[in-house]
């Protein structure tokens, strides 16, 4: 989990994370079976979004996936801010990689 700079998020104002993915195994029982990005706020008190994409997508291939967050005045008050979490949900053993993470304003 990553903290956002509170200079660069204001309240009421989306945002949007993209990452690009990539995976060389798509199995519940050995290999992954999505990639995630979370909004989150309080430390890990809070979760403001959670966007699920389905590994399939990204097998021996990279795809961008883009979720967008808008925060409220007390999310950001609260102690930790706002952060962005990008991931896989992975077996053990499972090869996945995350590339160029942005985070930035919604486009209208």
């Amino acid at each position: 989990m990553r903290p956002l700079d509170s200079t660069k998020v204001s309240a009421g104002v989306p945002i949007e994370i993209s990452a690009w993915y990539r995976t060389s195994s798509v199995s519940s029982v050995n290999g992954c079976t999505a990639a995630l990005i979370a909004c989150t706020y309080g430390g890990t008190s809070g979760v403001l979004i959670l966007q699920s994409f389905p590994a399939a997508t990204a097998l021996n291939t990279w795809v961008q996936n883009k979720a967008t967050c808008t925060y409220t005045a007390d999310q950001l008050a609260r102690s930790g801010g706002a952060q962005v979490l990008i991931g896989w949900n992975c077996k053990d053993g499972a090869t996945a990689w995350v590339d160029t993470v942005s985070v930035g304003a919604a486009p209208v």
